[in-house]
């Protein structure tokens, strides 16, 4: 195999580095306390755990990798499709069709309202939601803990805590000089972010804490801002609470959220602005701001979709003029501080620089002039981050916003009605960020899919949970998109699918709706429950770094972290 795809899997080759001579089958390879343990597997799933580069080499010569694509990955989807074929044969034949009709017009004549007026229902119902609570969030919480002791040392997740550490210590925003000084154009995720991250690392000044920390405050700020909508719009808050930690890790590369980076924590406020538009205006121009300077500013792009939209529907210029001057109050407090610790100019060199570094940066596509249009469009798929993407990334990440889109227009009008004019402004910002991110964006960092993924995922959660959508269509459709989200048990999914499917539409119309709800928080958290992680050594979570003690903002502890 070629020198370089063994140093990807392996790592640098060491300089004393002898290709081992493997004579027979006891042969015994010394392990190397440097070399982080690695998985790898071959195509007939036989799996070994490489200790040292000389056994890595080895095994990937041999046709072992971490991501090998196994027989059973063929094997799990087709027996589990025959299954289901054959299943459904089986019943053809034996004439269960009679048997489930006559079972399905039994469960409809059972009048559940009898069990719902019951004194003792509420208290039964709400002991089960407080046990399975319990249950759900104990095994997110493993794992998110398990997550964030196995995810690498990353730059960008150094560059956020350290900065945001010193923006809400000493209002400083900075990196280190190597980044470019204070408030430098090239941290692009604000402090807002890492807010978590910052409280885990001022309390055990370590970065594995500090990762679940900020899980923690993604959870409370989507919850905070889910309960506030839903307390306007008469929302389920009991499904709120539930959901919101839980599909936080339905989120594709949901981790970034443990490195602190800005994607998640800005489309979440730009999410639940857009939602809370049509009843606190002012409120929600606010968190559209918020969300833009204090965490990620790409959500300028979704944000600018939304309020043509807006606009154009308003028809408005006190609205507009209204709106400008409240989105220009976050900005304010930061090109204060900006005018006054900027190290590399005055405000306007600021401005001029921050629109250079956001034109001339690679992922902007702005410059790809080189080539025609379709000519750039195969050379980034080629080159990029996607390249390297497993076909299930490739696809949901294609299809489901397409899928969501078409779910939003075909119901537009009930949406509108329930939570005001959002429903083209959604379509308008999905779009904006999903064609710059297939047309445009060079990188092709799946990071970036998050603007439209996190905004598809919480706005089905709100429409889920109101009387916009009643249909039996469109909840097979939403929880067909949900599970569809799933990352762990994937040969599990169209079974996930097709319960929900047999459930929805056997039930009555007036209980579908509950129905839906149940099935798709069980087995959402059924993906986590059943993930089959090492317990987690809660002791490791507070790793520190001895040469970060002192201040995080050092080159030693940068370069130990970095080398973890």
């Amino acid at each position: 195999m070629d020198t370089i795809e063994i140093e990807g899997i392996c790592g640098p080759t060491p300089v004393d580095f002898i290709e081992p001579n493997i004579t027979g089958s006891d042969y015994i390879f010394q392990n190397d306390p440097l070399f982080d343990p690695l998985n790898v597997y071959d195509f007939f799933g036989r799996g070994a755990t490489v200790n040292s580069f000389s056994e890595c080499f080895y095994y990937v010569n041999l046709g072992f990798s971490p991501d090998k694509v196994t027989i059973f990955d063929y094997l799990i989807p087709t027996i589990f499709t025959l299954a289901i074929g054959l299943f459904g044969f089986l019943l053809y034949k034996w004439n269960f069709k009679t048997k489930l009709i006559d079972l399905f017009s039994t469960i409809k004549k059972i009048d559940f309202k009898k069990y719902k007026n019951n004194r003792i229902t509420p208290k039964i119902l709400f002991s089960i939601f407080l046990i399975w609570s319990l249950i759900q969030y104990y095994f997110l919480f493993r794992y998110v803990s398990s997550k964030a002791l196995r995810i690498p040392s990353f730059i960008d997740e150094y560059n956020v805590i350290s900065s945001s550490y010193l923006f809400f210590t000493q209002l400083d925003f900075n990196a280190g000089g190597y980044l470019g000084g204070n408030y430098t154009v090239q941290l692009t995720s604000g402090p807002l972010s890492a807010l978590g991250g910052v409280i885990g690392w001022s309390l055990t000044e370590s970065f594995n804490f500090s990762r679940v920390s900020n899980f923690i405050w993604l959870f409370l700020l989507q919850f905070t801002l889910a309960f506030f909508i839903g307390k306007n719009f008469n929302l389920d808050k009991k499904f709120l609470f539930l959901t919101s930690g839980l599909f936080l890790i339905l989120i594709p590369w949901w981790q970034g959220g443990l490195y602190s980076l800005g994607e998640i924590p800005s489309t979440i406020l730009f999410v639940s602005a857009v939602f809370l538009f049509s009843k606190y205006r002012k409120t929600s121009i606010i968190l559209f701001s918020l969300g833009i300077f204090y965490a990620k500013i790409l959500t300028f792009l979704p944000f600018i979709a939304f309020y043509i939209v807006i606009a154009i529907y308003e028809r408005n210029l006190k609205n507009i003029v209204s709106d400008i001057i409240v989105f220009l109050i976050p900005i304010s407090f930061w090109l204060i501080l900006v005018s006054l610790k900027y190290e590399n100019g005055s405000l306007i060199d600021y401005l001029f620089n921050q629109f250079n570094f956001i034109t001339q940066h690679k992922a902007s596509g702005i410059n790809n002039t080189d080539y025609s249009f379709f000519e750039n469009f195969i050379n980034t798929l080629n080159d990029s981050e996607f390249s390297g993407w497993n076909i299930y990334e490739k696809i949901r990440l294609i299809l489901l916003p397409l899928a969501f889109i078409f779910l939003i227009f075909r119901n537009r009008v009930k949406i509108d009605k329930y939570f005001g004019f959002i429903s083209i402004p959604i379509i308008s910002s999905t779009l904006s960020i999903y064609f710059w991110f297939w047309l445009l964006n060079s990188t092709k960092w799946i990071r970036h899919t998050q603007h439209f993924t996190v905004l598809m995922i919480f706005s089905l959660v709100y429409i889920l949970n109101s009387n916009a959508i009643r249909n039996k269509f469109d909840l097979i459709l939403i929880n067909t998109i949900l599970f569809l989200l799933i990352d762990n048990n994937k040969e599990m999914i169209l079974f996930f699918v097709f319960i929900s499917f047999l459930i929805i539409t056997i039930l009555d119309k007036s209980y579908i709706k509950s129905a839906a709800k149940v099935i798709l928080v069980f087995f959402i958290a059924l993906d986590i429950i059943l993930v089959n992680e090492n317990i987690v050594v809660f002791e490791n979570l507070y790793q520190t770094y001895m040469n970060c003690e002192i201040t995080i903002l050092s080159e030693d502890c940068r370069t130990t972290y970095l080398g973890r």
